[in-house]
């Protein structure tokens, strides 16, 4: 049987749940989420989902505070909780971090966030447990904090469901029809779907989506830990924390746990989405407990109770790719989350949106869009390569 619909969105992890509840909201006709297994099932599943505000570059900065208002208001409007937990965020630096963070925080405060650049006794108090011997300082952003990926997805995608939207899991897609210059439908394992606009937010799996319209992605993967650990009754209250030069970051957990992972500088561990494993070896848990235990000992002391491993999509510039595609009318792009897609992937699916329905979006997304890297439109950061950013 032919189905139509106004816009079909591939994807149903944070990006696509994100497009099709703001599409929706705005009253754009039908618009139908493919899923090929279940929401929230790959990337956005095994995020660690911390949501900060530490950005290099002013649309990366306004979306991040976008987002925090958002998830603040998440539970109020879409009536399901996302698990988001404001106990803050903070940056512990060594000497040599001190131009990446003044930069960052001086682009954070002309645009409104909630951050400064904080003294080494400023740490100690937001983390009493902290082993401070190398570090002079650092910032903390007092409004940012972490929330339940799974949660976030599938409050938006039931909030979406609600205002109109079809939700179709377990429906891989199989083609994307066209004729000529424009997008005329999708095929799926469930059978064909006519529509004229079609939204890429495959993560991993979006080279393959664009790959059957003759579109390719310069994409890496990589495989991205987080081990779990059963906190000691005493643990004292801590922010989402990163450890730049440790290489790694950890946060509280809602009943009493906390999670850890590796942050950049380090290695890609390359991956394909498809295989890889996604779950932490003995060796691998005990690494991250190692490196941990030399910066947050009370933490690592802890039982480790799971571990998982993730898959960043990485676009050249550790920055997202979002928007239409010149020559092909109909077609957009929305992945490459590059390690932060969890935390703006709503205010960019907010603005979006705005730009399919022919509305002008609050915040201007277009140095995202896909012509920046012919175009010499790159993103920089302040950290250097990597998720950071």
């Amino acid at each position: 049987m032919d189905r139509t619909a106004d816009a079909v969105i591939i994807g149903g992890g944070i990006m696509g749940a994100s497009a099709a509840y703001f599409l929706t909201k705005l009253g754009f006709g039908k618009v139908v989420l493919l899923e090929k297994h279940l929401l929230a099932s790959g990337a956005t599943g095994h995020s660690a989902a911390n949501v900060r505000q530490h950005y290099s570059n002013e649309v990366t900065v306004r979306l991040a505070k976008r987002a925090v208002e958002m998830f603040s208001a998440f539970h109020e409007e879409l009536g399901y909780p996302c698990g988001f937990e404001q106990v803050g965020y903070m940056i512990m630096a060594r000497e040599e971090d001190r131009p990446a963070i003044e930069h960052v925080v001086r682009l954070q405060q002309k645009f409104g966030v909630d951050a400064r650049l904080i003294s080494r006794e400023d740490v100690r108090e937001l983390s009493p447990d902290v082993d401070l011997s190398d570090i002079v300082g650092g910032c903390y952003e007092s409004k940012s904090g972490y929330a339940d990926p799974r949660a976030t997805v599938y409050a938006l995608a039931h909030r979406a469901q609600e205002l109109g939207a079809r939700i179709e899991q377990l429906a891989p897609v199989r083609a994307i029809e066209r004729k000529g210059d424009r997008v005329t439908g999708v095929t799926t394992s469930r059978g064909a779907i006519s529509t004229r606009l079609v939204v890429n937010c495959a993560g991993p799996w979006a080279d393959r989506i664009g790959h059957m319209v003759g579109i390719h992605y310069s994409l890496r993967f990589s495989r991205e830990l987080d081990v779990k650990f059963q906190l000691a009754a005493k643990q004292r209250v801590f922010p989402v924390s990163a450890d730049p030069r440790n290489g790694t970051y950890f946060r509280p957990q809602s009943g009493g746990f906390a999670i850890a992972g590796l942050t950049f500088p380090k290695d890609i561990e390359p991956c394909d989405p498809e295989s890889y494993n996604d779950k932490a070896t003995a060796g691998e848990v005990e690494f991250i407990s190692a490196k941990l235990g030399r910066r947050m000992p009370r933490i690592s002391e802890g039982l480790p109770v799971a571990g998982w491993a993730g898959v960043y999509s990485i676009t050249d510039d550790w920055h997202p790719i979002v928007g239409d595609m010149p020559g092909f009318d109909g077609y957009y792009h929305f992945h490459g989350g590059s390690g932060h897609g969890f935390k703006i992937a709503p205010p960019i699916g907010e603005a979006l949106a705005d730009i399919i329905a022919g509305k002008k979006p609050a915040i201007d997304i277009s140095p995202l869009h896909f012509s920046r890297f012919e175009k010499g439109g790159q993103f920089w950061s302040a950290w250097g390569a990597g998720n950071r950013a």
